[in-house]
């Protein structure tokens, strides 16, 4: 997936309705597999920073991997400055400890997501983003492992483009309004997603928040950030949406 997509020739139907979809614990679970990758290219790329890193203590769900970064790094000493320098080899090497360990791992689609994926690409009103913590080169490696197509989403935006969340939803809808040639009315933009930071994000951009219990928040932490709905699985999705 590029940077900058490919926008949809003039002819063509430009969707009215915007669908922007985290991947862990929304549309696939996938077994401990980034976590595993992460712990590996730590210890690669930053040495005995990463080796000391606590991942067990910490908390990933909603973050993008650079968060997660600064947030493992700093308190150990290691400067901003040199974590962003070394960004892009971790990013690099994360995705190829991703797709060697991955096989190893038993990553899923959760329940409906394929079909509702399918059903949604079928519709000509409706434009498909990812709005993800995983890096862009990370993304598809999971994707693929769960037999969801990256080719699905035409925008997107990753982990490794902004320290914050709520940066990233900006600058998906910002690809989203570049690919579609005019802005979606905000009321037409979806954000789903399986933690409160994926709620706020989504109000961020004013869009709608949809929350699915399907990942590893618990359900009264979801309730608590007042999303526009709260839904259990993708199977619920059918009639808010369509």
């Amino acid at each position: 997936m590029s940077t900058q997509p490919t926008p949809p020739p003039r002819s063509a139907e430009r969707p009215s309705t915007l669908i922007l979809l985290d991947i862990d614990g929304t549309l696939l679970h996938a077994d401990g597999a980034g976590r595993a990758a992460m712990e590996r290219s730590l210890r690669l790329v930053f040495g005995e920073f990463g080796a000391r890193a606590d991942l067990d203590g910490h908390s990933f769900g909603g973050k993008p991997d650079a968060q997660t970064l600064h947030e493992l790094l700093l308190p150990l000493g290691v400067p901003r400055a040199e974590i962003a320098a070394r960004l892009p080899q971790f990013t690099a090497n994360l995705a190829e400890e991703m797709a060697r360990i991955i096989p190893q791992h038993r990553v899923r689609a959760l329940p409906g997501v394929p079909e509702r994926l399918q059903h949604w690409r079928a519709r000509g009103d409706v434009l498909l983003g990812l709005l993800t913590g995983n890096t862009r080169a990370s993304a598809p490696v999971k994707l693929r492992a769960a037999g969801i197509n990256p080719d699905w989403f035409p925008i997107g935006a990753f982990g490794d483009e902004a320290p914050q969340r709520n940066q990233l939803a900006q600058l998906a809808l910002q690809r989203a309004d570049a690919w579609r040639g005019q802005e979606f009315t905000r009321e037409r933009v979806f954000v789903i997603g399986d933690t409160p930071a994926d709620v706020a994000c989504a109000r961020a951009i004013h869009a709608r928040a949809i929350a699915i219990s399907s990942g590893y928040c618990p359900r009264e932490e979801l309730l608590a950030a007042a999303p526009d709905q709260l839904v259990e699985s993708f199977h619920e999705l059918a009639a808010l949406l369509d």
